[in-house]
């Protein structure tokens, strides 16, 4: 199986590839997508050995969460945009990243059996300047500060 790129042009020829297949196909491959997420994108997408370390590494709500919203836009060929920034310096900590995805996804249905599907996903993966690495907090002992845009995000 060809691997694309993990980049937004990347994304966007994968899934020009299965949006060009059939119903039966694309449906089967959304399964695959939401059943098992993270081999879904090792398998169709070139990752270095850190990258799949990080991604076996997220957390299961957020994996979740990109399985459905993802598998959702895939079976229904919507679209799916990645926004990455690039990193130019040498990058080693990965705590540093904050993915956020966004979606304006809609489910129509009315009571004669008609759907439509409409709206997209976008995934945003940005590398932050960690100002502290942990935050003295009672209320959230393992907050992280990181700055974006000299804006604080506390999580």
């Amino acid at each position: 199986m060809k691997k694309f790129p993990f980049h937004a042009t990347g994304l966007q020829k994968c899934l020009a590839n299965y949006y060009n297949e059939g119903d039966e196909q694309l449906q089967a491959q959304a399964m695959l997508l939401k059943n098992d997420f993270k081999t879904w994108l090792i398998t169709h997408f070139e990752f270095t050995n850190r990258q799949v370390s990080y991604l076996h590494s997220l957390n299961h709500e957020m994996i979740d969460f990109l399985a459905n919203n993802c598998s959702y836009a895939f079976k229904n060929r919507l679209p799916i945009n990645l926004i990455r920034d690039v990193i130019t310096a040498p990058y080693d900590n990965d705590q540093g990243k904050l993915i956020r995805p966004t979606s304006n996804l809609l489910a129509i249905a009315d009571g004669k059996g008609s759907f439509k599907a409409s709206g997209e996903l976008y995934i945003e993966i940005k590398h932050l300047e960690i100002n502290a690495l942990q935050q003295d907090n009672a209320d959230f002992p393992n907050a992280w500060i990181f700055k974006e845009g000299g804006e604080a995000l506390t999580l």
